[in-house]
Order: structure tokens, then sequence, then C-alpha cells
């Protein structure tokens, strides 16, 4: 049976995770034991001083808020990088109205890019996956507002992004 991370990965402040009596998160690892993580935001990371477990997260999850985030709330035009993969198949552009993010601490080379969008002249990372072991994490940075919640072409990727990251052989199953 695979088991989700459960302290924190629907959280919209990021501070919900387990701290160990050192100060760092318990639950850093949880993908290298084949534990699976799905990051929707509504605020991606804490950036406050009193929560320093950014680059911890980062290491986690691929890429994480840090001091200096630039951010902009509006209409988002995904260009989609990969369309086989099984969260985007079928997706090329998708618009939304949420709010976007860049200038994020990580190295974007270890993440797998599903989808970005033009921020300050250059494409920014808004999908992804990353991999470490058997386990796997999807991370949306949309989702900030219940109409993206709404739209149904976010629901499938939603779907899929926590079906990808279950391990789900398929995601082509009919509904009804």
């Amino acid at each position: 049976m695979q088991k989700f991370w459960p302290y924190g990965d629907f959280d919209a402040t990021g501070q919900a995770a387990e701290i160990k009596a050192n100060g760092e998160p318990a639950q850093l690892d949880i993908r290298a034991a084949g534990e699976h993580s799905i990051r929707v935001t509504l605020k991606p990371l804490s950036i406050e001083p009193e929560f320093p477990y950014t680059p911890a997260l980062a290491e986690r999850i691929g890429l994480a808020t840090q001091l200096g985030l630039a951010y902009r709330h509006g209409p988002v035009d995904l260009t989609f990088r990969d369309a086989n993969h099984p969260i985007t198949r079928g997706f090329t552009s998708a618009h939304f109205v949420d709010e976007t993010y860049w200038n994020m601490l990580g190295d974007p080379s270890r993440i797998h890019l599903l989808a970005d969008a033009p921020e300050d002249g250059q494409p920014r990372p808004l999908l992804w996956t990353h991999q470490r072991g058997k386990g796997r994490v999807f991370v949306s940075l949309l989702g900030h507002y219940t109409w993206t919640f709404d739209d149904p072409l976010f629901r499938v990727l939603l779907l899929r992004g926590i079906a990808w990251s279950a391990g789900t052989k398929s995601l082509r199953r009919s509904v009804g």
C-alpha cells in the first residue's frame, strides 16, 4: 500500500511539518522510502524567517520559495513541455487566472518540467514532478483561487497528478 506524507502537503502555510528535536523536519527522506507527495499550493512554501527549512524542502520537492521570491496575480498562459507525460498527456497549452512565483530556490535541472509560463521575459516552472528512489512528487504552483479549482482542465491535471504520484499504472480509465 502506498503511503502519503500526512504533514502539510495540502497545508497553505507549509508550517505543518513535524519537527525533530534537533530542529530538522522529520519527513525529509520520505521519497527515498517510497512514499509520495502532492503539493498544490495556496502559498508555495513559507518564506517567513521562523520557517527556515526551504532549502531542505527544495531538496524534497525540487524547488521551493525563498526570500527574494517574485510573484504576480493575473492571467497565466501555460506551455506544456512534456505532452507525453501521464499527467500532461494531450495538453499543449492552457490559460488560467491565478498566481505565479519565480526565483525559486533549488536546481531546476533536478525537476521534470511539465509546464511553464513566461514571467520577466523567461519561462518559469509552474508544474513539475520530482522523483527520488521510489518516491514521487507532483507540484502545481497554480491553485490559489477557487476559480482555478472550478476549471475542468485544472481538475484533470490535479487528478492525474494525484494518480501519478500514487503510482497508478494507467491514468486512462473511464469515468462513470
